[in-house]
């Protein structure tokens, strides 16, 4: 099992009411009036909090990267959720250093671009041929 595999496994264990499939179907069956567009992406895990109208997104920084091109999908996801007055949180882990970041919809734009920006040298490597 990779290590990726394996963090997200460990995240799921603890956190019982967090999913990984079938994310653009479950928020279509919450907004059957107003169908959610394609989704182009697929967190590593989600929790939707129907009561606290929050989307809850897992994303495992590490063997794939969190990808300029990512950002953005994560970024066209949120405008959606947005639109429907619903909020979205994401937590970020890193295989690597096991750091943890929380992320509310606050500006989300700005903090997603960030990410890129603090990440360690090592990890930035696998950023230089991405262009958003």
């Amino acid at each position: 099992m990779s290590k990726h595999e394996q963090v997200i496994k460990n995240f799921m264990f603890q956190n019982k009411n967090w999913e990984r499939y079938n994310l653009r179907q479950k928020l279509n069956n919450i907004f059957v009036n107003d169908p959610f567009e394609p989704l182009n992406y697929i967190p590593d895990g989600f929790f939707i909090d129907i009561k606290n109208k929050t989307l809850h997104l897992l994303e495992v920084d590490g063997t794939s990267g969190t990808t300029r091109i990512k950002l953005k999908k994560l970024i066209n996801l949120w405008w959606q959720i947005d639109g429907r007055c619903w909020q979205l949180t994401l937590t970020s882990i890193s295989v690597y250093t096991e750091a943890k970041s929380y992320m509310a919809d606050t500006d989300f734009q700005s903090h997603a671009l960030v990410i890129i920006s603090n990440k360690s040298k090592q990890e930035r490597k696998q950023y230089e041929n991405v262009y958003a």
